[in-house]
């Protein structure tokens, strides 16, 4: 896997006159090229582009004629596309000592609105005496958007909200 900018794209046609990118990707750690072939640029063609922020899983192997790292894409993703895809689901820390500044009903539209999604919601209550993790059912299950996060952060605070993946 590598995540990162898309500093470049270049594109070419292949000897079989298919269409084919170039693509490279820039990090802190430095820049990769990463090659999409046809039918991988056929699936991504309406995301892929200049400064883009992509995910790409893929084959990497040293390129012989620059003797740099080269990635051969098989799946590209945006930042939200491998979160939900990679989500195992969406924890809401709920402590008894804040229960009551926490507004249900202001929670649950804020879920309700990103319904229909595959990432599923748990809700961890702890109290003095008790702790229980409840799991919402799937008619809960949610689209893991930016702004599901970033509301909810703001209702309920950045640090009751943690995504967990695969």
């Amino acid at each position: 896997m590598a995540a990162g900018l898309v500093a470049e794209i270049r594109t070419r046609h292949n000897k079989q006159g298919k269409k084919m990118a170039f693509v490279t990707l820039e990090d802190a750690g430095g820049r990769l090229e990463v090659a999409l072939f046809t039918e991988v640029l056929e699936e991504v063609g309406d995301i892929l582009s200049k400064e883009a922020i992509l995910v790409i899983r893929g084959e990497i192997d040293r390129d012989d004629f620059t003797g740099n790292m080269r990635m051969v894409a098989e799946k590209v993703w945006t930042v939200a596309q491998a979160r939900e895809h990679f989500s195992k689901g969406l924890w809401i820390h709920w402590p008894q000592k804040q229960s009551q500044r926490m507004d249900v009903a202001a929670v649950a539209r804020i879920l309700g609105a990103h319904q229909g999604g595959r990432c599923q919601v748990y809700i961890d209550y702890r109290g003095n005496q008790v702790r229980a993790c409840l799991e919402l059912g799937k008619a809960w299950r949610i689209r893991l958007e930016d702004d599901l996060l970033r509301n909810l952060a703001s209702q309920l605070g950045k640090e009751h909200i943690r995504v967990r993946y695969e």
